[in-house]
């Protein structure tokens, strides 16, 4: 989920942070919907199936020069599983790096992706919903210390606060870490499970806090008309202004994470 840190450790909380993996999760076998965004053969992120040829991530994911190449379908990238390759990627038009306010985008695959999407909530969030418990899903470190190869995990949070585009999260026991930026928290509703938030940021410790997009305040409004308008703006990708000097240390950290991969060499199978 997302630790967008990034900076040096005497940073303040202030400092724009982004997502990163589960901690005190376990290894998730099905969730077949949750995928890795790769750039250069890399993990660097997450994202959800959310129809056919659709996944759902987080707007920063998506900033180049780490805009994903392919998407990875499985649970160890890149050693098993299947890749789908990218035909564009949308932004959200008032996406901004300042806060990650509308911190929510789109990956158009080429072709159809061979899992069944994960449903959207349409179910408008309230103050009665604080203190619910969400199942998280992502790929990537179980602490801000773990250099392992990417790993899709799962585990629970608490929701501890709602606003207008986020909602918080506190490990219960679970919380995001680095390369789960985009990953979805999950609720269930009369029995079928709901892509409700998706990860943005966290603490640079993926310990005290992390923060998720509400999908019910995006689905009517960018989500679902940007999948329903695809035909027409097939083969364009959509990139927002960045706000000066916050951006690159952001795009610093992504590259760096994805160069110590590299150094380590290909996944073990």
């Amino acid at each position: 989920m997302t630790c967008l840190t990034g900076c040096a450790p005497a940073d303040t909380r202030a400092t724009v942070e982004i997502a990163q993996s589960i901690t005190n999760s376990t290894v998730d076998e099905g969730d077949s919907a949750v995928v890795a965004l790769l750039a250069s053969g890399q993990a660097y992120c997450t994202g959800t199936v959310v129809a056919n040829r659709w996944v759902l991530t987080a707007a920063h994911c998506l900033q180049p020069p780490m805009s994903p190449s392919e998407v990875y379908i499985g649970k160890r990238p890149p050693a098993d599983g299947q890749r789908r390759a990218v035909a564009r990627t949308i932004v959200h038009p008032r996406f901004s790096f300042i806060g990650l306010q509308n911190d929510l985008g789109l990956v158009e695959l080429v072709d159809s992706a061979p899992v069944t999407p994960l449903p959207l909530t349409r179910r408008p969030l309230d103050q009665a919903w604080v203190g619910s418990i969400v199942r998280l899903a992502g790929f990537g470190s179980t602490s801000s210390t773990d250099r392992e190869a990417p790993l899709k995990r799962t585990g629970t949070a608490k929701v501890t606060a709602l606003a207008q585009q986020k909602f918080t999260l506190q490990g219960a026991p679970s919380q995001t870490c680095l390369a789960d930026s985009g990953a979805p928290a999950l609720d269930e509703e009369d029995g079928v499970e709901y892509v409700v938030g998706v990860s943005s940021s966290g603490d640079a410790h993926c310990q005290e806090h992390a923060q998720a997009m509400r999908v019910d305040a995006f689905a009517d409004d960018f989500i679902l008309p940007a999948i329903d308008e695809s035909a027409r703006s097939y083969g364009c990708q959509q990139v927002p202004d960045r706000a000066p000097g916050l951006s690159f240390p952001v795009l610093t950290l992504v590259l760096l994470q994805a160069a110590a991969r590299r150094k380590r060499g290909p996944a073990r199978h």
